[in-house]
């Protein structure tokens, strides 16, 4: 019998991606969502069920009955905690498309022992930032050499983003984000680490900002390394957005959810999405003075996310289960075709 799959947040914006992506890829899933009366319009012809992620009774009754989850359910620093948690503890294979660095480090530090005694299998942000940045570095990188540096760059044209990343974003200083610097994770603020910086490829874009992207907390994980970052790429430093200091207040928290749910905000088009682009470098230094780096160009990022995550399903479907735990995408997916898998979505470019 094929793995039973259950698409959590299947009515919002990228979770309808995901689930559209499935279906043309022939893969059976069971669609799930909070509205009843959305999904039902939704899916009016496909097998669906009706779960509140934050009744963790209903939510623990209907998830196990299924072998692969996958969340899309954000932000996840909202919505995430009581998922992974019972995840890990139904003995499942979770998949998301998280990109919370605190809901990340949380996985690994408080779920990780939780799925290895259960059998689970747990692999966050199946997205085209943190998967495709962990896999890229995979590609230059080794486990048994000393590195001194690893970073990721991101550069966005026509950028547009979803309700679901807006508050996500909105709702991320209320948290620690992590840089690595000297081998040690080290609690940053967006925004507040810049740096000069030339990218092979990218020769207009000189200035770097520091943003918390969960690939971080993969490089740690994975090598043998001093400092590690993500950042945006700008091209002087009075394109640089302005670093904002991290809230605190319970209150301020609440209050910014209710204004963000009182606001008139809106999705991007499909013509919007599709008129995104990005690059995405990764550039390693070994502590001997060795540089690597390799860039991906491409667009459309939701539907490059939806991508991603049909993939990883059906690597998972194909797949014995061998490894249990909180895993790193390049842990669970490298060497699975990876290259010819993007080389369809974008291009890539060795330095």
């Amino acid at each position: 019998m094929s793995p039973r799959v259950l698409v959590l947040g299947a009515t919002g914006f990228t979770g309808k991606l995901i689930c559209r992506k499935l279906k043309a890829n022939n893969i059976d899933f069971i669609a799930a969502g909070r509205d009843e009366k959305k999904i039902n319009d939704l899916y009016p012809d496909h097998e669906k069920v009706t779960i509140e992620v934050m009744d963790e009774s209903l939510l623990d009754r209907h998830i196990k009955n299924f072998d692969i989850l996958v969340n899309a359910v954000g932000p996840f620093n909202l919505y995430g905690y009581k998922v992974v948690q019972s995840a890990g503890e139904q003995g499942l294979a979770y998949l998301d498309i998280s990109g919370e660095q605190h809901f990340v480090k949380f996985c690994f530090d408080k779920v990780d022992r939780i799925a290895q005694e259960n059998h689970a299998l747990i692999v966050n942000s199946c997205s085209f930032e943190s998967l495709v940045a962990d896999l890229m570095a995979n590609e230059i990188c080794r486990e048994d050499i000393d590195y001194e540096n690893l970073s990721s760059f991101y550069h966005f044209l026509n950028p547009s983003s979803s309700m679901g990343t807006k508050l996500s974003m909105k709702l991320a200083r209320y948290f620690p984000t992590y840089l690595l610097r000297d081998g040690k994770l080290e609690v940053t603020a967006p925004m507040s680490q810049q740096q000069e910086i030339e990218i092979e490829g990218l020769k207009d874009l000189n200035y770097a900002s520091f943003v918390p992207f969960p690939e971080v907390l993969f490089f740690h994980k994975e090598y043998k390394l001093m400092n590690a970052a993500s950042y945006y790429l700008f091209e002087d430093s009075r394109s640089t957005p302005v670093s904002f200091d991290r809230k605190r207040s319970k209150t301020d928290f609440n209050k910014t959810i209710e204004r963000f749910k009182r606001g008139k905000r809106s999705d991007p088009t499909e013509n919007e999405r599709k008129n995104q682009q990005f690059s995405l470098a990764v550039v390693s230094k070994t502590s001997s003075g060795e540089k690597n780096q390799i860039l991906f160009r491409g667009n459309d990022m939701y539907n490059l996310t939806a991508e991603i995550m049909t993939w990883c399903v059906k690597v998972l479907i194909e797949k014995k289960l061998e490894n249990f735990g909180v895993q790193t995408p390049a842990q669970v997916f490298a060497n699975k075709d990876l290259s010819s898998f993007l080389f369809q979505l974008g291009s890539i470019e060795r330095f």
